[in-house]
């Protein structure tokens, strides 16, 4: 969730977003962080971890995130600079991926545990990723 901030005066300067606080109540604890660039017009994904959580967060512009979930449903997502909420929270086991409608790049805030290292990379392949139109839509357009 967004939280504007002021100056001593009053005045709106700015925002910030908590990402993840030793206080979450979910007990989910990031083990890495890092920031992944998603380009114009492109998608990231779908990528598969199945021992790795993954919490996601627009710090730059907007982005969809798109999941399969276990009943074969696709849901969608939002965060960035247009939306009020922005921490997505992924479960291991779930087809996920990054969609940057936009014409200009995004970045995204990456919080997985346990972390990601090329000696486990945890990356596996996605069969039938196939969303829904609406969810799906044109990159191109």
């Amino acid at each position: 969730m967004k939280i504007k901030t002021t100056d001593n005066r009053g005045n709106p300067n700015g925002f910030l977003i908590p990402v993840w606080s030793v206080r979450d109540a979910s007990g989910y604890r990031p083990a890495q962080v890092y920031v992944t660039a998603v380009a114009p017009k492109s998608v990231k994904g779908p990528h598969l971890h199945y021992r790795r959580y993954g919490m996601f967060c627009c710090i730059r512009g907007n982005v969809r995130i798109v999941c399969r979930l276990r009943t074969g449903e696709y849901k969608e997502f939002v965060s960035g600079d247009a939306h009020d909420h922005n921490r997505v929270s992924i479960p291991p086991g779930t087809p996920t991926a990054i969609y940057n409608d936009s014409d200009t790049e995004a970045l995204v805030l990456n919080l997985p545990s346990p972390e990601w290292s090329a000696e486990d990379p945890d990356e596996w392949p996605v069969a039938n990723w196939n969303p829904p139109h609406e969810i799906q839509r044109d990159l191109s357009a």
